[in-house]
């Protein structure tokens, strides 16, 4: 080869790797576990079952990593997991994790992004303490504590069924912020869907959960919800209801405060608003029956 042409090789080589946005491809085993920063990971075994004991029970991904579970399951018996280490944490399934005190924890990840994974059986499914998380066709259930925690949520296709015990009631869905669309979270010990700011969901079903099937400190935008067989089917301070199905819950279909929400085209028996100590309140004349 003609020396300007190694020499233009070895230019264009160095470049590629120093451009932000190009990854290098890792096959992780039980001896190599771990993702690199900047690097895509592909799981080849099952971490935590093919791996001897004293072998790894948890993934790591390191600074702006991504694994490709490709079917595999990562399996915690009591510890592991996966454990993001910061920039922008990427998680594709298909694949299971499982046994774990946390599936998927971001403790210090701004963005992180899950596709495809079943974080069942943990004792929380995804965990992230402060950032925007994207989640897509995941399933959290069963889950000692919480299902998926984090700060500003963007969920479709999610289930949360029965998350949290009665000595460690939490919510299937919890965050400042939810966006939701085609989201199920029955059973919880807590709430289906709960939002200390402000929760927008399209076509949600929340039944069954001990206290509310969606609740918001603030504001709630709905439509297509069902919510039935909770204490509170939705219980938030103001916005839209639309288009939704808000029946046999115990105390109220709709808890309202001082600014709303307002019902539009929703089915409901009965809805109050809260008073000083007076609970469930006075009747908030937005359903049939008052």
């Amino acid at each position: 080869m003609p020396r300007r042409h190694i020499l233009l090789f070895a230019i264009v080589f160095s470049v590629v790797l120093l451009v932000p946005g190009w990854s290098r491809a890792v096959d992780l085993d039980c001896a190599h576990p771990n993702v690199p920063a900047n690097a895509v990971g592909q799981l080849t075994v099952d971490i935590g079952i093919d791996c001897a004991p004293g072998g790894p029970v948890g993934i790591n991904i390191g600074r702006n990593g991504t694994l490709m579970m490709n079917g595999h399951t990562v399996s915690g018996n009591g510890v592991g997991g996966v454990l993001c280490d910061g920039g922008k944490c990427t998680v594709i399934g298909p694949g299971r994790i499982v046994g774990a005190p946390v599936g998927i924890y971001a403790p210090a990840t701004p963005q992180l992004v899950v596709t495809g994974v079943d974080v069942s059986g943990n004792g929380w499914g995804i965990y992230q303490d402060a950032g925007k998380m994207r989640v897509t066709s995941v399933t959290a259930n069963d889950n000692e504590y919480g299902g998926i925690v984090g700060e500003r949520l963007i969920l479709q296709q999610i289930t949360a069924n029965n998350n949290g015990e009665v000595e460690e009631p939490q919510s299937g869905i919890e965050g400042v912020t939810i966006t939701a669309t085609d989201v199920t979270a029955n059973g919880n010990q807590v709430a289906g869907i709960s939002a200390g700011r402000r929760v927008k969901a399209i076509n949600v079903t929340t039944n069954g959960n001990a206290l509310s099937g969606i609740q918001s400190s603030g504001a709630c935008r709905l439509n297509g919800a069902t919510a039935t067989g909770n204490q509170h089917g939705v219980a938030c301070y103001a916005g839209v209801i639309d288009s939704s199905t808000l029946t046999g819950n115990t105390v109220a279909d709709i808890l309202a405060g001082p600014r709303g929400p307002r019902a539009r085209n929703t089915t409901c028996d009965n809805s109050f608003r809260p008073s000083g100590s007076s609970f469930p309140g006075s009747p908030a004349g937005l359903c049939s029956s008052n």
